[in-house]
């Protein structure tokens, strides 16, 4: 990178051999997906290795932003992306976050198109992806992180049974690491004492024998030389025992969950949060006016096609209003990935002071890892505000319990 960081190293997978298997790229926020991506369509150079290509690659980068030249929205100008993809002549395409911006219907004709293009015309595909309705319908999973690359062969319920599974494991293994390790000390401890207890009755008996002095200096010499023996061989024994702990403990850390503290706020449920009154976007294919209120914690959902102007609707008029009461502007931070990048927005807007009554979510589950989005999930959850959320991604919005919809 260039902080100088290293991403990964030693990676060994195959990617090219089954052009019949659609296989997805997972791992957290910056573990290096997008890099890795880049590596293999030999838009990047390793610093070592090398990587075999048996075709042409063709690789779509992720969108964030609307071509402000064309106006157009996020999702059109990926679905354009997408039929520069599917047309070339690549023999294996790899894909980075495709589903980003799509509204419902283009992620079903995505996922269909994907499927049919691999098994009919036998050409290759790795999609960078956490949208889960796109992993269901993968063939092999491989994830990547600290460790390394791991392929898991299966969709996504195969792969997150094989998680749970995997974090059962280490966190046995890291339990019976902590157990070997104080047994061992205590092992340690009991010895030494049993040693100087020993050494103290022979040195008494010899003294009341009447030994000479240089005798019981030459007994003692060889008792200690017996004990700091045993000591260095229970302590690296200790000290094996201490690293497999460590190595476990570091193995699950790894896994360990996403957390996002919710603020404390609280709205009446009779309190107006928003009010917008007869607005027509300047932007977008909905020419209609739009009427909004919004009342108490309520949550809402804003749905409608790629290009009818559901992102204009937060940042218009009605955004700079809502901007009063507590919405967080978002900016782009250069060194972090785009889901780090979002989740470091959403915790700003979520624990500024005082806390937001109301939360403007465009896309949020956009960029985000499988563990972010269940985290987001989970805060949104506990979150006492009102919500208003863009979003395409029909389980995220089932599960932050959306009570009603606006339609564009």
């Amino acid at each position: 990178m260039p902080d100088g960081r290293t991403l990964f190293e030693g990676l060994s997978e195959s990617f090219f051999s089954d052009a019949s298997a659609l296989t997805a790229l997972v791992g957290r926020n910056g573990a290096g997906k997008t890099v890795l991506a880049k590596i293999m369509a030999g838009l990047l150079t390793p610093s070592s290795g090398e990587v075999k290509r048996s075709g042409k690659v063709f690789y779509l980068p992720q969108t964030t932003d609307a071509l402000p030249s064309m106006n157009k929205s996020g999702g059109e100008h990926t679905r354009a992306l997408l039929t520069q993809a599917f047309f070339s002549d690549a023999e294996f395409l790899i894909l980075d976050e495709p589903t980003n911006h799509l509204d419902a219907p283009s992620r079903r004709s995505l996922v269909s198109y994907m499927l049919a293009r691999n098994r009919d015309r036998a050409k290759g595909m790795l999609v960078i992806t956490h949208d889960r309705s796109v992993l269901a319908h993968a063939d092999r999973i491989v994830e990547l992180s600290g460790s390394g690359l791991k392929s898991y062969g299966g969709n996504y319920e195969v792969y997150r049974e094989c998680k749970e599974r995997e974090l059962a494991a280490g966190q046995a293994r890291l339990e019976r690491a902590k157990t070997d390790r104080k047994r061992a000390a205590a092992e340690l401890r009991a010895s030494v004492e049993r040693q100087e207890h020993r050494m103290a009755q022979g040195a008494r008996r010899s003294a009341k024998l009447g030994a000479p002095r240089a005798l019981l200096h030459l007994m003692r010499q060889s008792a200690e030389r017996t004990m700091g023996k045993r000591r260095g061989n229970m302590d690296e024994k200790t000290s094996e025992l201490a690293e497999a702990e460590k190595e476990a403990f570091f193995s699950l850390a790894q896994a360990d969950p996403v957390v996002m503290i919710p603020p404390a706020c609280s709205v009446h449920a009779a309190k107006i949060v928003a009010t917008i009154d007869g607005i027509i976007l300047p932007f977008g294919s909905h020419k209609e006016a739009i009427d909004l209120t919004m009342t108490g914690p309520e949550r809402v959902a804003v749905e409608g096609a790629n290009g009818s102007g559901k992102t204009t609707l937060p940042r218009g008029e009605a955004g700079t209003r809502l901007a009063q009461i507590g919405v967080r502007l978002l900016c782009p931070t250069d060194a972090l990935s785009g889901g780090e990048r979002l989740k470091t927005a959403l915790l700003c807007a979520l624990h500024r002071s005082p806390p937001p009554m109301l939360l403007i979510l465009d896309e949020p589950t956009n960029h985000l890892d499988l563990e972010s989005v269940e985290s987001v999930e989970k805060v949104l959850n506990a979150y006492t505000g009102a919500l208003l959320v863009v979003s395409h991604d029909a389980a995220f919005l089932e599960r932050i319990g959306v009570g009603r919809r606006v339609s564009l």
